[in-house]
């Protein structure tokens, strides 16, 4: 966990279910309706956003570790 900390791990896992979904649309042959597209693209919307929140968190946790310094 120290490696790469716990939200880019928290990101990781919530990759995972597009994964699955795209080995089983690929691989399996499955076919997903209009509500399911909805679902993943609600599910990467949710992805970017915590992405882009975190991203703001960590420059302004360096700003404040080079004023104190």
């Amino acid at each position: 966990m120290t490696i790469i900390g716990a939200t880019t791990a928290s990101l990781l896992c919530s990759v995972e279910p597009l994964a699955a979904a795209g080995v089983a649309v690929v691989w399996l042959g499955i076919y997903f309706g209009r509500w399911t597209g909805w679902g993943l693209f609600f599910i990467l919307l949710t992805i970017v956003l915590l992405t882009l929140s975190t991203k703001g968190k960590d420059s302004q946790s360096e700003l404040s570790v080079k004023e104190s310094s």
